[in-house]
């Protein structure tokens, strides 16, 4: 009798970075980041390795096993981890990545640590000459017990590349469209929603087309969907994970500037669910990088 996947991981990785600044080839696609420089560069980097380091000691207070890798100096996006995707029995994806400088993340240090831990299922980079991106599962938010992803299409999702990635890995991919208030689509799905083993946080305020088709999906699948509004997506409430911690309790990664635009029938909600919400601040990085906490994850399977 096979098991069934687990929808959550208790080792998740995190890339220290060597710099970090808002990205200019990632600003097109992503309004949350800040062009606006008050203080220096340096100023900035500092302040977010120090958020970083805060972020990472609550993790590890919680029992959570974490692998710090290191970023590269041509890399302002390191901290977050888009081009590698992993799974049970150790497998994993690369991604392509939708920015020249986002696909210079997958520098020899950090493929040497993928290629000793996993086996390449599937490398899906070549689709960067097609100017083809899927940002692994910021683009696709995974239902891993039921098998279904759900993507919301923008110039880092492509829908033909999320389809087929479907029917590489035996999963049913659910397609939505988004719009903000600028007429951008959100830049990655794991803004728009997150799902644990038996709940969904998802903003339907946000999607213009594939709305009845991601609820009808999660409703089958035995999923308490907890909505949030367009201006809490704004604030980076749909860019949480579920991750596993101590004694395999569940914890429910955020930060605190998402935290603090919950309502506390919406956290209640989540706390029916999980057995801790743990939260960090980290305003510098989603200010200039335009990311939130669940950005800062990869989850390592």
């Amino acid at each position: 009798m096979t098991d069934s996947p687990k929808q959550s991981t208790d080792h998740i990785a995190l890339i220290r970075p060597a710099v970090f600044f808002a990205n200019p080839e990632t600003m097109p696609s992503n309004p949350y980041q800040d062009q606006q420089k008050p203080v220096s560069e340096e100023e900035i980097y500092q302040q977010a390795l120090k958020e970083f380091n805060g972020f990472h000691q609550m993790l590890l207070e919680n029992g959570i096993t974490v692998t710090v890798l290191h970023g590269h100096p041509d890399c302002p996006d390191h901290i977050f981890p888009n081009f590698l995707g992993t799974h049970e029995k150790g497998q994993a994806i690369l991604y392509p990545m939708a920015t020249e400088n986002r696909a210079k993340e997958r520098t020899p240090e950090i493929m040497s640590f993928i290629h000793r831990h996993y086996e390449i299922l599937h490398d899906l980079t070549v689709y960067e000459q097609e100017g083809k991106a899927l940002e692994a599962n910021a683009s696709v938010c995974l239902d891993r017990v039921n098998k279904i992803g759900y993507a919301a299409l923008s110039s880092r999702t492509h829908k033909e590349l999320a389809l087929e990635w479907g029917r590489m890995m035996g999963y049913e991919i659910v397609i939505c469209e988004t719009a903000l208030e600028s007429g951008l689509p959100v830049y990655h799905t794991d803004l728009v929603m997150f799902i644990g083993n038996d709940f969904a946080c998802v903003c339907f305020d946000v999607m213009t087309s594939g709305t009845e088709e991601v609820r009808k999906h999660l409703e089958r699948s035995g999923k308490e969907i907890i909505e949030i509004s367009l201006d809490q997506l704004n604030h980076m409430c749909g860019n949480a994970l579920q991750v596993l911690g101590k004694d395999r309790q569940k914890y429910l990664i955020m930060s605190s500037h998402a935290y603090e635009h919950f309502t506390e029938e919406q956290l209640a909600r989540f706390h029916a669910h999980v057995d801790h919400i743990i939260h960090a601040p980290i305003p510098t990085i989603e200010r200039y990088g335009g990311g939130s906490a669940r950005c800062l994850i990869q989850e390592l399977f």
